[in-house]
Order: C-alpha cells, then structure tokens, then sequence
C-alpha cells in the first residue's frame, strides 16, 4: 500500500480510458473510493485549470445511473479523481462471458438512456460511449462511466480518441465501432454523438454482434461511414421480449445525418419505454456541447465520393470543383503536395498543413487531403517536432485515408510511411510500392522506400535506390542528402561531402546541407572548415540542428562552455525541445563543466525519455537502442546498458559509429577490453580516427598500449 495525500491506495482496480483506477481509501472521511490517476500531462497551467473546471462539472452530476465523483484532488503535481467504488462489471465483460437476458437488456437499455438524458440535460455529454464504460452492479444498475475530460485541451477529439489507439494492440477498435461519423470528420462531441453510440450498443445487445462490424479498422470506418447495418431480426426481438418498434428507434439512432437521429435522448427514453409518442428533430434543434469545441487546428476528412476524386487527383483532365477561395481543389492539393516537396522555405511544413486543412474545413470527405496532412505531418515529426503526439496523428491520418479511398498513389504513400514508423516494414514496402505502380516517379514514395532500408540497416539495398532516385530526379536535392547521410554512415567522409556539395550545387541556400557538411569535414579531421559550414548556414538562417552541429565541432574543440552555450540555443528554439540527441550532447557537454554533473545527469534522463519514445515508435531500430545503450552507461546503469548493447549485437550487425558508442559504453562500465575490441572493429570499418582521439571519455582507453588502430579496409 501506498499513501497519496490524504488516500490509502490499496491495490489496483483497472486501467481506465483516462488513467490508472485504484481501490483507496479517504483516511479523512473514513470511506473507500476509487481513485483514478489521470495520465494527462499538463504541459501548462491553462490545460490544468481547464481540466479542474471541467471535473467539477462533472462532480454536480447526481443521478443513480452515474458512477458519483466526490473531488478531484491535487498531489505533488499530479491530478487524482475520487469517485463513488462500487461491486460491478463492465458490459462488456458480462457480454463476453454470459447471455443477457430480456429483463437485463431492457433494464440496461432504459436505466442507460436516463443517465445520458439526465447528463445531456445540464449540457454534460459523455463523448465515448462503449461496453467498457457501462457498469453493471450486482442488482443490474446500471453506473456510466469514463465521461470525457479535458478532451478540448489539444485538439479535435477524433485525432485524439484515432492517435490514442494508433499504438494499442488491438489498433482503433476499443472505441472506433460506436463512434458517430462526423466524429472521423472533424466534429466534436455532442449530444448526437451521445445517441449514435447509444444506437450501436443497444443494437449490440439485442443482435449479439455489432452495428458495424470489421475485422480491421479500415473495415469499420469504412461500415460506419458507408454502410446500414443489418437489420435486427423480428425472432431476435421477440425473443428478447422488446417492442418491435425499438428497431426502428436504433435505425434512427444509428443515422449518418445528425438530423435523422432522434431529437435528444429524452425523446429515446420516451420511445423506450413506450409512455408517449416520439418527438422528430427540426431545423430548430440544438446541440449541447459539454465544453465550447476545440479550436480550429487538424481536421481530418474521409473520402465518400472516391471515384470522383481518383480522377480528379490522377485522371484526365477535366472541370474541378472549386471551393470556396474559387481555386480548383487539384490545384490547392497540388500547392500543398508541392510545400512538402520544398525544402527550402522554413514555412513549407506549416503551409503544407495549411494547404490541406483548408481543402478539408470545406470538404471533409476528401481522401487526398486527408492523406497530403498526414505527409505532412510526417514530415514535421522527422524535421521540426519529434514528439509522439505528432506521430500519433499522423499515422491516424493515413489510417482514415486508407479506409476510404487505396486507389490513390498519396494514400498509398502515406499508408506506407504510417507502417514504417509503426514498425512493420513489409506493409510498408507494399503500399509504396503500390504507389510507385501508380505513380513511379513519386518521390514521398522513393524516399519512403529508402528509409525502410536504412532503418533495417540494408546499406545496399538503400544505395540501389538512392541511385534510382536520382536518376529519376537528378535535380531534387533531397536524394544527394539522404546519399550523403548514408556514405556517412558507412564511414565515406569524403564521398559524404561530394554528395553535400552536389545538394548545395542544386540549392545553395540549403541551411541543411551546410550542416551536414560540416559533419562530414569535421568527420575527416577538418575543423576549421567544419566550423566555417555551420557558420555560413548560420548567415543563411538560424537553425536549431546548426546550432547542435556547431556546439558539436566546439565540443570536440575542448571549447566546453561555447558548446554548452550552443546547445541551450538549439533548445531555446523550441522545434529542438524533444530532441533527445540535443539533450544527450548537452548532457555530454556538462559532465565536462565542473560543477555540472547534475545537470549532466537531469539532461541524460530527458534525452532517455524522449529516446524510449522513439524506442516504442520503432521498435527494434538498432541505432536508437545503440544509442540509449551509451546514455544509461553515461548514467551508471551498468545491466540496462549491457542489456541494450547484447540486443544491437546479438540482432544486428553493427555499423562502425554503434561499435564506438560501444566502445565509449564499455569503457564508461569500466571493461577496457571491450572497449578496445570496439574501437579496433570501428576503425577497420572506417569509422574517423579524428573523433574517437577528440572524445574525452575515450582519452585513456587510445592511450593504452593495447590500442593499435588498424588500417581502414577499403
């Protein structure tokens, strides 16, 4: 047991959509609880504020077929709710191990009704509803639970709710099956949506199998958004001993159009229970948001007239549709396509995002856009902002598009991109190729499938299409720097340079390929030059990766405090926040500063949480794991870092710059034969003399006798 505040916490109780559940006790008020622990991280005070207020909303809610919430309470920083502990099961685990009977289906039916009529009435709505949030207590009440909070705190709740399951095991399928479709376009959370997944869990119950059934989430999205669900059986009904007119209710309740539902879930009750006739909705209707709508920001659309905007994307040409701007929307799709193709302007990424959230503010429907926000947001996860929320919504993205239109080469491309990043390369490697089918001069598709190579550690199977992407677009600077990056990575420093000079020859206001000059000079023991690069791409434009690169030359100049100050530049930007090889170096840098060892240590831990979040993005990526190998070494956590290096080596061959993290690993744990073999092994492979003699935490293991580099081989 453990103490938080003034609770007793007990032992644990479940997971819940919001946060842990704990049976506790209220050592103050002598009364056992549930406590849940909300897993929200409150980035500011605003987010925290907003989801106090919203709690005590629903603390005001009193009704006996919703879970009570008694506070919501503030411990070190970390948000808790008490609520109301009951002896129940959830609905879904009663549906999974007995039949209902038709006196439980009746009564579930009608007691739920009440509490969402009760809770739509003082503008309260649920916002995901779904079997796990339904409990039933020993005498068949009925408790709802799990009503959404702080969902307005980022934005639209459908990125949310699709981005939070991107990663679970079972993919969207908790929630996405009783998830109203203006929800997959963009929508809040209302009382329409309220009915829709009330429609599709009495439909549940009285069928035994779902309105909208798939073995995928494609499939379902595709149901939910397309398709009428079977209909419910006269016998089914009979046999459940319910009005035959409850049929027609849960058709109404399960409407595309939010104006075909019933008008609120008062009318569903009276309808329910039979004592009145049913109320039809109006032009005049209102929807009751619990909270004002989250601000205008990612819209996700989904694509209903396929066909149309197959042709209109790929086809023949023909008269588009304008929008509301009087641009054809080929042409603003094309703009937008085009922004992620420029990487140039420091604008591309946002005006990219831009170009396709405004095709899809007038049109939620369209695929293309749809998959054009998902590259895009791909694209600023790997360049600006390398958080997981970011790549959540991005791989979501791409799922929606591919539910609703495949035959496009852009959704095919950003399939394929959400599958690398979700760790499955051979999916991966079949959407884009697809795409290339499609479209074989795609370069989001080439550059895709050379990524999953250099991600496996396949250098040749990379290098056969790098050349092949350049011979298809000799003039896109994008292919030398990803050529560039691997010869790097193969320890050809100068064959790296070439292939840099040749990008700056393309663009010579290229602030990227400066840096990547640099490194590779610096790489060929040239750190004048080296500086001189990072500084002329500086006089281009401040950069934060110019900064790193810069402090990185200062660092291994000796020239500590100039690289520190570098490095705090780089994070200062903001875009290099979540950076966890920022803040390694930073880390790296301040256990050479006396009297930083605890800043070192605190900058460490930050680089690892970040990096363990990439770690679970891409799972098995031998670069990551090399790296958090050394962090922890760096750290003094011997068995994780011996645990890490034991997977690179024992799953992977290593590349010459994982055999010197290797080495410094090895040496930091106090084993100078392993280090040794690792530095020899980096070397024969290639790996540059210049900075293993220039890192400090190696300055004694090259000064053993032993160590003799070897010759390159060729």
């Amino acid at each position: 047991m453990r103490q938080v505040g003034k609770y007793l916490v007990r032992r644990s109780l479940g997971e819940g959509t919001h946060g842990q559940v704990f049976h506790a006790t209220d050592t103050e008020l002598e009364r056992d609880v549930a406590l849940k622990s909300l897993k929200y991280e409150l980035k500011h005070q605003k987010d925290r504020i907003k989801i106090i207020k919203e709690a005590r909303i629903l603390a005001k809610l009193n009704h006996k077929n919703i879970i009570t919430l008694y506070e919501i309470y503030e411990f070190k920083d970390h948000l808790y709710l008490s609520m109301e502990l009951i002896n129940s099961e959830t609905l879904k685990f009663i549906s999974k191990n007995r039949q209902l009977s038709s006196s439980q289906i009746r009564s579930i039916a009608i007691e739920t009704a009440e509490g969402l009529a009760y809770a739509h009435s003082r503008n309260v709505v649920h916002g995901d509803l779904k079997p796990d949030n339904l409990m039933i207590e020993n005498n068949d009440t009925v408790k709802i639970v799990d009503f959404e909070i702080a969902r307005t705190t980022d934005t639209q709740k459908m990125i949310e709710t699709l981005a939070d399951d991107v990663n679970t095991p079972s993919g969207l399928t908790g929630t996405l099956p009783y998830m109203a479709p203006e929800l997959l376009t963009g929508s809040p959370a209302d009382t329409g949506t309220d009915i829709f997944a009330f429609g599709a869990l009495l439909y549940e119950m009285l069928a035994g199998k779902r309105a909208f059934p798939g073995r995928t989430e494609a499939t379902i999205l595709h149901n939910i958004l397309h398709e009428q669900p079977a209909p419910i059986a006269a016998g089914t009904l009979d046999a459940a001993d319910v009005p035959s007119d409850w049929a027609d209710l849960i058709r109404e309740m399960l409407s595309k159009d939010r104006k075909d539902r019933p008008a609120s879930m008062a009318d569903v009750l009276t309808r329910l229970t039979g004592k009145t006739a049913p109320l039809r909705r109006t032009w005049m209707s209102i929807w009751l948001p619990a909270w004002p709508p989250a601000r205008p920001a990612l819209i996700l659309g989904a694509l209903a007239a396929g066909a149309a905007l197959a042709a209109s994307v790929w086809g023949p040409a023909i008269t588009w549709l304008e929008t509301d701007d009087g641009a054809p929307v080929i042409e603003r799709f094309r703009s937008g396509m085009a922004h992620l193709h420029d990487l140039k302007s420091k604008t591309a990424i946002a005006d990219a995002v831009d170009t396709f959230e405004g095709i899809l503010a007038e049109d939620q429907t369209n695929a293309a856009a749809t998959a054009g926000l998902s590259l895009a947001l791909f694209r600023r996860y790997k360049t600006e902002e390398t958080n997981d929320t970011v790549l959540r919504r991005a791989i979501a993205a791409a799922r929606l598009a591919l539910s609703l239109e495949p035959n496009l080469a852009v959704v095919q491309v950003a399939a394929g991109w959400a599958e690398t990043y979700d760790g499955t390369p051979d999916a991966a490697i079949g959407h884009l190729d697809k795409a290339l089918m499609l479209d074989p001069g795609n370069l989001l598709a080439l550059e895709g499938r050379i990524r999953i190579h250099q991600d496996a550690g396949d250098k040749d199977q990379a290098r056969l299409w790098l050349e092949r992407a350049i011979e298809r677009h000799p003039d896109r600077r994008l292919f030398r720097d990803e050529l560039g990056i691997l010869l790097y990575q193969l320890a050809d420093y100068s064959g790296a340079e070439q292939a840099f000079r040749k990008s700056l020859d393309i663009e010579p206001d290229n602030i990227f390929g400066y840096r990547n000059l640099g490194a590779s000079l610096y790489a060929q023991d040239k750190p004048v030059e080296a500086i001189k690069a990072f500084q002329d791409g500086l006089t281009i434009r401040p950069h934060p990766s110019l900064y790193n690169n810069l402090a990185t030359a200062l660092f291994f100049e000796r020239r500590y405090d100039e690289a520190a100050d570098a490095y705090e530049h780089a994070l200062e930007a903001g875009s290099m926040m979540d950076n966890y090889l920022v803040w390694a170096n930073l880390a790296d840098t301040y256990r050479q500063i006396p009297g930083r060892m605890e800043d070192a240590g605190n900058a460490y831990r930050r680089a690892l949480a970040l990096l363990d979040e990439q770690m679970r993005n891409r799972p098995g990526q031998p670069d990551l794991i090399s790296r958090a190998a050394l962090y922890h070494a760096k750290l003094g956590n011997r068995d994780k870092a011996l645990a890490h290096l034991d997977t690179v080596f024992t799953t992977h061959t290593p590349s010459p710059v994982m055999l010197f993290r290797a080495a410094i690993a090895h040496e930091l744990l106090g084993r100078r034969d392993g280090a040794l073999d690792m530095l020899h092994r980096s070397v024969r492979q290639g790996y540059a003399m210049a900075k293993i003699r220039n890192d400090p935490d190696l300055s004694a293991a090259i000064a053993d006798p032993r160590f003799k580099p070897p010759v390159p081989t060729p």
